[in-house]
């Protein structure tokens, strides 16, 4: 993700969020799909971080040789388009 992506998807995550407070008209069962969601989403950034060396070094081991695996994608639309996330991103906004 380029930074102003991430710049974008953080703009969005914090108005929905400015949007769930606004409105305390909304039940606790039609926002905790998506606050749980979130948090989910923290905790596995975490985990993923702390693996992240060991998951370099048994990439790095394998390079080269013929265990490595290509890394494909079966999403049609990020070769047509380039990131599926990008298009996905450049498709909401106002």
């Amino acid at each position: 993700m380029t930074p102003a992506d991430l710049k974008y998807l953080e703009t969005q995550i914090w108005k929905s969020a400015d949007d769930l407070r606004a409105n305390p008209d909304l039940a606790a069962n039609e926002y905790d799909t998506p606050v749980l969601g979130l948090i989910f989403l923290k905790f596995a950034d975490g985990k993923f971080k702390q693996q992240l060396p060991a998951i370099q070094a048994e990439y790095d081991k394998l390079k080269g040789g013929r265990r490595e695996k290509p890394i494909e994608c079966n999403c049609k639309s990020s070769r047509a388009t380039g990131s599926p996330l990008r298009s996905a991103l450049q498709t909401k906004r106002p």
